[in-house]
């Protein structure tokens, strides 16, 4: 059986590169680690980031993984922002994100990261930013929020639909005059 700790071939791509960032972690003081600022990069939507890394940054995280597949985040530094990203799903899928409630924390306070296994009922295990001051594999019995999955899962990025254009270029379906116009047809 494979350990679901690991990366799988058919893991989603954002998982994958999720994987790749396991163990950036935050220095401490007024030095920050260049990659966690990287991954902050990737939101300009809420609070100014100062100089540090030792700022709320699982989001951040999350987003950097989206974006690094071709597909848009949320492009906000707040957990639950994730509540209203994609869609819904009642079942937690591999890769998929996971928000979370921090009771006590106030009514925007929250976590976010990736599902690996586990089950809602017992505490699931996660891949995240900002698990211990770094990227982890935790595991979570906080309250979840939500189970979400791009709206567009099945999708093809914009790299990949140029790559099956090629591939077509010249061809022409029946009923069409030119490569051009079959082409224009399938996208």
């Amino acid at each position: 059986m494979a350990n679901p700790d690991s990366v799988l071939p058919d893991d989603p791509s954002w998982l994958k590169t999720a994987f790749k960032e396991l163990g950036e972690r935050e220095i401490a003081g007024r030095k920050s680690n260049p990659d966690i600022q990287r991954f902050l990069q990737s939101t300009i939507v809420g609070p100014v980031v100062p100089v540090a890394d030792e700022v709320p940054w699982c989001s951040a995280f999350v987003n950097f993984c989206m974006e690094q597949n071709g597909l848009k985040g949320t492009n906000n530094r707040l957990a639950r922002s994730w509540l209203t990203w994609g869609k819904a799903t009642k079942q937690p899928t591999r890769g998929c994100v996971v928000v979370f409630d921090r009771p006590g924390g106030g009514p925007q306070a929250g976590h976010v990261a990736f599902y690996l296994s586990g089950s809602p009922q017992t505490g699931i295990r996660v891949l995240g930013g900002n698990q211990s001051d770094a990227v982890t594999i935790s595991n979570q019995h906080l309250p979840f929020l939500a189970f979400r999955v791009p709206e567009q899962e099945d999708d093809m990025t914009e790299e990949q639909a140029r790559q099956l254009k090629a591939v077509f270029d010249g061809l022409t379906v029946p009923g069409t005059t030119s490569p051009e116009q079959t082409v224009n047809l399938m996208f």
